[in-house]
Formats: structure tokens, C-alpha cells, sequence
């Protein structure tokens, strides 16, 4: 028998126990006296059939397909230009960017109350109207009720009303033949690089040029031309590319001079540009004195220039609107 006090085995006819001596016998008999109380167990759950397990499978993978398509969809992947008709009116659609509202084809921004043809962070009053929405108009087919026009109902591309009509540009701007279709600011009728100039490509407004667009390098206008050098100056065969003033037709040494290099004008040259050493000149001929029998130079009286340093202006343009 078990001792109840050490935990050793006994034989079965042992009174006490061999270990702690515990009287086993007596422990036996109180045992025996208490009523046991019945444990209930919980029966282990039965298999699950395979029917079952396919089941749980097909459920957890219709739960992990779910997942993947609502992290995977992006509302921006719906493109502006592909909409959806719903219940709009014909020629108008329901864009991701109108805010569920129709707009018509080609205006798919809807903010400020009106359809838009660009985003709100591009919108500028010059070039981009807005369009009333459907249905509020009230116009003729053609003709729109746009956020510039006042009210009026103008034709499609005619966004801006003043001045008694409806016009491609808003007040101060035009469409010219030389700004590629964009509208420009009044008296700036060339558009390239991305904005609208003055001059056509390649000519400027200079400082000296008397508001006159000129070609570069050409920047000063008088007597109707534009001028490489100021009035009274010009660049010379002999002037090195610089602008030297009539009667200094040579440049060296950083300055430009009467005579060529080696060349002076001396009191007795008689205002001739005669060699160093020759400084006397009479009848075409640079002497080294004052006799006949002096050594002569031969003196070319060919020291006249010439020059083109003009240029013709260009700032005609026209402008129109269909």
C-alpha cells in the first residue's frame, strides 16, 4: 500500500510504513470512509471530416483574395479621361476626379463648384476657364456657360466675355500668328521656351535700342537700324571687332588709334600717317627729312575702311481670333 505521508510502498499486510513509520493501516481506513466525488472529462473532440477541412481551406483562401484586392486597388489607376456614365447625361461622365458629380467630356476636375479642364494646382485666370456643369446651362448645343464669360453663353473655346463678346483670351491677352496658339500678353506676340517674349527668337530689347527689338550683338538702334556701336562709332576692317570712333579706324595696345601699328601723325606729315623715322611728308612720299635727298618711304594714301555694323530690326506682328 501507498503511505500517504513519504510517498513509499508497503506490502499489503504492513501496519506501518517502512520509511516514516506512519501508520499505514489507520490512513487506509480514513481513506476508504470519504466518499469520492466523480470527475467528469471532457471527451476529446472527434476529427474533422475531410469535407470539413476543404471547407476551412477554400474559407481562408476567399479571406487572404479579399485582402489582396483592397490593398492592391489605388483609385489613381482609374485614368482622368476614362469615366463612367452612370446616370449622367450623354457627352457627360463621372471621373475619379469630379467628386461623383458629371462633368462634361474633357473637364473630368470638379472643384470650386464647376467641371474644370485642369487640376486646381495648374489653374490659372488666363488660360484655363471653367465649365458650368450639366444641364445648368441653358445654351445652344456648341455654347457653354463658362466661369469667365459672365453668364453669357459663349462658343466652345471662346471662354472669356468683355467687351461686349466672347473671345479666345482673357482682357489683355491675345492669340498671334506667332504664338503658337497660346494666348499672350499684349505686346508680347512670340511664344517659345515655354513662355511669351517680346521679340521673335534670337532679337532683344537692349538698354540703347530704343525699345526696338534687335538681333544679339546689335544693341543700338537709330537712323531705323540697329547698330553694333553707339552713334558715331562703328567696327572697322582694321578695329579688330571693336567699336571705334570715325577717324581711330586701328585698334591695338586696348585702344584704337588713327594710323596702323608703327604708324604715327606728326607735326610735319602734314596729319599723314607716315612710318617711325619718316616724319616729314610731301608730294605722297614719308621723308626722314626735310631735303630732297632724303631717304624717302613710299606712303599709300589708301587708308580708308570700311564697315558694316547695321542691322535691320524686326517687331511687326499680327495677331487674331477666330
Amino acid at each position: 500500500m501507498h503511505c500517504i505521508n513519504c510517498g513509499a510502498w508497503n506490502s499489503d499486510n504492513a501496519v506501518y510504513c517502512n520509511r516514516c513509520g506512519l501508520n499505514v493501516r489507520e490512513q487506509q481506513k480514513k481513506s476508504q470512509e470519504v466518499d469520492p466525488q466523480p470527475v467528469l472529462q471532457t471527451p476529446a473532440p472527434a476529427p474533422a471530416s475531410p469535407l470539413q477541412q476543404a471547407g476551412i481551406i477554400v474559407l481562408v483562401l476567399v479571406i487572404l483574395v479579399g485582402f489582396v484586392i483592397a490593398f492592391s486597388y489605388n483609385p489613381l489607376k482609374d485614368t482622368i479621361n476614362s469615366g463612367t456614365y452612370g446616370d449622367c447625361s450623354a457627352g457627360y461622365q463621372k471621373y475619379a476626379t469630379s467628386q461623383g458629380n458629371c462633368c462634361k467630356e474633357g473637364y473630368p476636375y470638379y472643384y470650386g463648384g464647376v467641371c474644370h479642364t485642369r487640376p486646381a494646382s495648374l489653374v490659372t485666370p488666363s488660360v484655363s476657364p471653367t465649365l458650368t456643369l450639366p444641364g445648368s446651362s441653358g445654351c445652344s448645343a456648341g455654347y457653354q456657360k463658362y466661369s469667365t464669360s459672365e453668364g453669357y453663353c459663349c462658343k466652345e473655346g471662346y471662354p472669356y466675355y468683355y467687351d461686349g463678346t466672347c473671345h479666345k483670351c482673357t482682357s489683355g491677352y491675345n492669340t498671334y500668328t506667332a504664338s503658337a496658339g497660346h494666348c499672350c500678353k499684349t505686346g508680347y506676340p512670340f511664344y517659345y521656351d515655354g513662355s511669351c517674349h517680346q521679340c521673335q527668337q534670337g532679337y532683344f530689347i537692349f538698354t540703347n535700342s530704343a525699345g526696338k527689338c534687335c538681333p544679339q550683338g546689335y544693341g543700338f538702334f537709330y537712323d531705323g537700324l540697329c547698330y553694333q556701336c553707339q552713334q558715331g562709332y562703328h567696327v572697322f576692317t582694321t578695329s579688330a571687332g571693336k567699336c571705334c570712333p570715325d577717324g581711330y579706324t586701328h585698334y591695338y595696345d586696348g585702344t584704337c588709334h588713327k594710323c596702323a601699328s608703327g604708324y604715327s601723325i606728326y607735326t610735319t606729315s602734314a596729319g599723314y600717317c607716315c612710318p617711325s623715322g619718316y616724319p616729314y611728308y610731301r608730294n605722297g612720299m614719308c621723308y626722314t627729312g626735310v631735303s630732297s635727298t632724303s631717304y624717302s618711304y613710299s606712303y599709300s594714301t589708301s587708308d580708308s575702311y570700311s564697315y558694316s555694323d547695321s542691322y535691320s530690326y524686326s517687331d511687326s506682328y499680327s495677331y487674331y481670333e477666330e
